[in-house]
């Protein structure tokens, strides 16, 4: 059996198989065979056996590549046998034990499949969804997806019957998109249709019913959507359509659970056509049909009420209703009777009796149709009383029970305007969206329409909020309300910043409303726009004709301001200043003439009349001292005396600016110094100024500065700039700290560029002078590095021994060594070098100390693998394999050259043929052919040495396979001749063997 292990695994690692997969010991080769067994009595249907095999095997232990096969096998097993619990848990393990991809597909497969017969939808479904995302191409692709569309069409019924309706769609949508065979398309659409009903969306939910309409032959499917479709007419305000439809439906399908809800719904549909005749009579009809639907009593009672009403006699209809409702005790239509005694006393006036019933009604009867209709009344009643927030808790609790019945329409408007005046602007937008799509016969569709527009506006969606009331005004023509959409329209354009569109809004509203009631405000947005546009000729012509149709009287200073604002900027300068003078004149308001000085003066400024500038600011600070103007005005003013050359004025002027705002953008400080100067008090204006001072031409050298302009030119390589910077600063002052740290950095720059003996001059003068022990280090490995390259090891030593390995590596001093070299590398490098010095120094002892250092201290650094081979090697030849094999391992592990770790990896199973154990040094030695390929000659080296180690161990056959392989690949002619004697040798010493066995 041993022998047959040993020919396994030859022949595994030759044919790039990975080791582990085989087993490394006999009990691990026999479980192998037990799965194959038990994998056998799976496949011929022997369930129970299999699972057996296999559980006794999990028992024993098994290696990662079984249990994966294992566990997938038994959770098979189980669920052919219905054991569904017992599978999770098993493939479980399969899907997070890094098993093989197919391994993993057919687990998620399964799994899916036991937590369905479970009952645990959700994780059934998580494992099919995995299943599809993970394995797109997946055989069972199909299969899963049947299942899956199953498990979200439950879901979704659950979603539906809790009122979800959102989220039930949106799992329908997806099951009509996996078309399962088990979920009939036309199931689907009508829970769709269903969905779209419930949450309101009439329009989606009659489409669908239309199109199952055409299809469907299931009798009650077909009575449930004609149903349906009559009914949506009703909850969209269409009644005279409801009451065909349901009439039709009656008799199509008299004797059905939906009967008295469809007879419901006609009545109703002729009350709210307030066509009481035809409800009287539809009612006289079905009470023949059907005695049970209301007593006679009852009736006389509505038909008597009916005729009270229909005349106007609403006290006679009360007392009738009181009367009746006092014989009878309670309401024998459950508050249907004491609701029209309400709306009769709301009729006659008595309008705090009216809440009162429909408050006694939620008591009496709180699960009642009249009960839900009186949530309505009391909204509508708060609605009037102004007290929207409790009007808005009414309709929220009617639409909840009753959100496609009677008054929804009438509740959702009524909702939205509460939660609009009280601010809530979302949900109102909201409400009122959800009225125009559900009922697009609604009395409050125009309405709704505007509401929706407006709170587009107040949210800062203008352009939304403009084109919506262009859209209003081309669906409702004769709305009566297009000259305030117009100039609405154009307010919103105007908000949204597109000034064009926002133009042709005001240029159609005063075509249509030139005296309306917004004419002038128009006038005022079309003069700004064109303003804005740059276009001034036509916003003066605007302003122009704003004024000249301006009651007598009344002057119109604003328009006049913009009118004179227009002039300047056509530099018509004496056109502004005359209808400025006009404001000035006739405007009663300070803050319109203030503004009018002002720019008179700044007009006046434009022609250089700066006396007549002067003249115009100095009466607006007069006679409105306050104004906000003053900064500006008191600014231009002593600017102008500047102008004129009164510099004493302008300099008084500028003064009390500056006292007057300090804060000011406008620095007063340079134009007092500019009037100083112009006087010829120069020394004052030296003394004024802020701006002026004497820079030091001896200042000493910024040695900081030089120091880091020094460093910033090594990190960028340019190492001689680098050290002309630094020398300047050793020349100048040799003593100081960053001198010292300086030298060395000249030190390594000439390393960089090659120049070792100018570098141990520098790093010797820095090693006397240096205090700090990181840099210390530093130089002291450097210059010991210096001495082994020249193969002083004497000396290279005595350096080394001076680098202090005590000190931390995360110490704070370390960041000044990081700019010349990882701190780590040094370190690591020190032990390496310590180590190879003493070895050629015959101290043994010491160097494997060293060396010992590099393995334990550094395992994992970088930048080291030829220095980590040598030090392997080393070891080899002091005799301590272990450490070498190590050594060669960490290698290997942070090297990514194949080079270095194939001749890493054939040292390993030298270290391990050195060792005695020959065996795993063949394992070793064939790693080199199956891990790096590409490196031929360590490959051929080590099959050669794993066909000598075959050889030891009296293995022929296999040590022949071997060398046959370095015989027909190796490109060395030596090698291939001494590898065929071998062979001939070899295969001599097996015939040989062969006789004497056969004697």
């Amino acid at each position: 059996m041993k022998k047959q292990f040993k020919h396994m695994v030859l022949i595994a690692l030759i044919m790039g198989f990975p080791f582990k997969a085989l087993g490394l010991e006999n009990e691990q080769m026999q479980l192998s065979e037990r799965a194959r067994i038990a994998r056998g009595l799976f496949n011929d249907g022997l369930y129970s056996l299999a699972i057996k095999e296999l559980e006794r095997y999990r028992e024993e232990g098994i290696i990662d590549e079984d249990r994966c096969v294992v566990n997938l096998v038994l959770g098979k097993s189980y669920f052919i046998l219905s054991n569904y619990a017992a599978i999770p848990k098993l493939l479980g393990d399969v899907i997070d034990n890094d098993c093989s991809l197919l391994t993993q597909e057919e687990a998620y497969f399964h799994s899916g499949n036991a937590y369905f017969k479970l009952g645990d939808m959700a994780a059934a479904r998580s494992y099919f969804e995995k299943l599809e995302y993970l394995f797109p191409e997946s055989k069972y692709i199909s299969s899963s997806k049947e299942q899956l569309g199953e498990i979200l069409y439950l879901e979704s019924i659950e979603l539906f019957d809790a009122q979800k309706y959102d989220e039930a769609l949106a799992g329908f949508e997806e099951v009509r998109r996996l078309s399962p065979a088990s979920v009939p398309r036309d199931e689907i659409l009508t829970r769709m249709a269903d969905a779209y009903f419930y949450k309101e969306d009439y329009v989606k939910s009659e489409n669908v019913y239309l199109q199952l309409k055409k299809a469907d032959g299931v009798e009650d499917r077909v009575i449930h959507i004609q149903f349906q479709l009559a009914a949506i007419k009703f909850y969209r305000g269409q009644y005279e359509g409801a009451i065909a439809g349901m009439k039709t439906f009656l008799e199509t399908f008299p004797h059905t659970a939906m009967s008295g809800r469809a007879q419901s719904i006609i009545l109703w549909s002729f009350f709210r056509l307030e066509n009481y005749e035809e409800a009287l009579a539809y009612l006289n009809k079905v009470d023949k049909e059907n005695n049970d639907l209301m007593e006679e009593e009852v009736k006389a009672l509505l038909i008597s009420t009916s005729t009270f009403l229909a005349s106007g006699n609403a006290l006679k209809a009360m007392e009738g209703l009181e009367a009746a409702l006092k014989k009878f005790g309670e309401d024998p239509l459950q508050g249907d009777i004491m609701i029209l005694l309400a709306q009769v006393y709301r009729k006659a006036g008595y309008e705090v009796v009216e809440e009162e019933t429909y408050k006694e009604i939620l008591k009496r009867y709180p699960a009642s149709k009249g009960a839900r209709k009186s949530e309505f009344a009391l909204g509508e009643i708060n609605f009037r009383k102004g007290l929207y927030n409790i009007a808005a808790e009414r309709f929220q609790d009617f639409l909840q029970e009753n959100f496609i019945g009677l008054h929804a329409d009438d509740a959702r408007f009524f909702l939205a305007e509460s939660q609009y005046l009280m601010g809530d602007l979302n949900e109102a937008k909201n409400n009122f969206t959800k009225l125009i799509k559900n009922f697009s016969e609604s009395n409050y569709l125009l309405k709704s329409h505007m509401r929706v527009a407006d709170i587009q506006g107040l949210s800062g969606q203008y352009a939304d909020a403009a084109g919506s009331y262009e859209t209003i005004i081309k669906r409702f023509p004769k709305s009566g309300f297009e000259e305030m959409l117009l100039w609405k329209t154009g307010e919103a354009f105007r908000k949204s910043g597109d000034l064009e569109k926002a133009g042709k809004a005001y240029d159609r509203y005063l075509d249509k409303y030139a005296g309306g009631q917004k004419s002038m405000e128009a006038r005022m947005a079309l003069g700004d726009i064109y303003y804005m546009l740059g276009d001034y000729g036509k916003g003066v012509k605007v302003f122009r004709t704003l004024i000249a149709s301006s009651e007598n009287g009344n002057f119109p200073a604003e328009p006049a301001l913009k009118l004179a604002r227009g002039y300047l900027n056509l530099n018509r300068i004496s056109d502004a200043i005359n209808t400025l003078d006009l404001v000035v004149k006739n405007d009663p308001h300070a803050k319109m003439v203030a503004q009018a000085y002002f720019l008179k003066g700044w007009a006046f400024q434009q022609e250089s009349k700066y006396e007549e500038a002067n003249a115009a600011y100095a009466a607006l600070l007069d006679q409105y001292p306050q104004s906000q103007l003053k900064e500006e005005t008191l600014w231009h003013l002593a600017g102008n005396h500047y102008a004129l050359k009164r510099y004493k004025e302008a300099l008084k002027a500028f003064k009390a600016f500056g006292k007057a705002f300090p804060d000011s953008v406008r620095k007063s400080e340079e134009m007092v110094r500019k009037c100083h100067a112009a006087m010829g008090d120069y020394k004052s204006a030296l003394t004024a100024s802020s701006a002026f001072f004497e820079m030091n031409p001896q200042r000493a050298i910024d040695i900081q500065k030089k120091y880091d302009e020094a460093m910033a030119l090594f990190d960028v390589q340019s190492y001689g700039e680098a050290i002309k910077v630094a020398k300047t600063i050793i020349d100048k002052f040799p003593s100081h700290p960053l001198s010292v740290k300086l030298m060395v950095l000249i030190g390594e720059a000439y390393l960089k560029e090659e120049s070792t003996k100018k570098a141990s001059e520098y790093f010797g003068m820095a090693q006397t002078k240096l205090k700090e022990r990181s840099l210390r280090n530093l130089a002291y490995f450097r210059l010991g590095e210096l001495a082994y390259d020249e193969k002083d090891f004497r000396g290279s030593l005595m350096l080394l021994e001076k680098v202090d390995i005590s000190i931390s590596l995360s110490d704070e001093s370390y960041k000044n060594v990081a700019p010349f070299v990882d701190p780590h590398y040094m370190m690591a490098r020190t032990y390496f070098l310590k180590g190879d010095a003493y070895l050629h120094l015959h101290l043994n002892e010491k160097s494997l100390t060293a060396f010992k250092g590099l393995v334990d201290v550094f395992p994992e650094i970088d930048g080291l693998a030829r220095e980590k081979l040598k030090a392997g090697l080393a070891l080899q030849q002091l005799k301590d394999y272990d450490l070498a094999i190590k050594i060669f391992t960490q290698l290997i592990a942070r090297s990514g050259d194949s080079r270095i770790n194939a001749e890493a990896q054939y040292w390993i199973g030298e270290s391990y043929q050195y060792k005695g154990d020959i065996e795993r040094a063949i394992v070793e030695y064939l790693k080199v052919t199956y891990l790096y390929p590409s490196e031929g000659m360590w490959g051929l080296t080590s099959k050669y040495m794993a066909a000598q180690a075959y050889q030891e161990l009296g293995d022929y056959e296999l040590a022949i396979t071997l060398y046959k392989k370095v015989a027909r690949d190796s490109q060395d002619k030596r090698k291939r001749e001494y590898a065929k004697k071998r062979i001939e040798d070899l295969e001599s010493r097996v015939t040989k063997n062969q006789r004497g066995s056969a004697k």
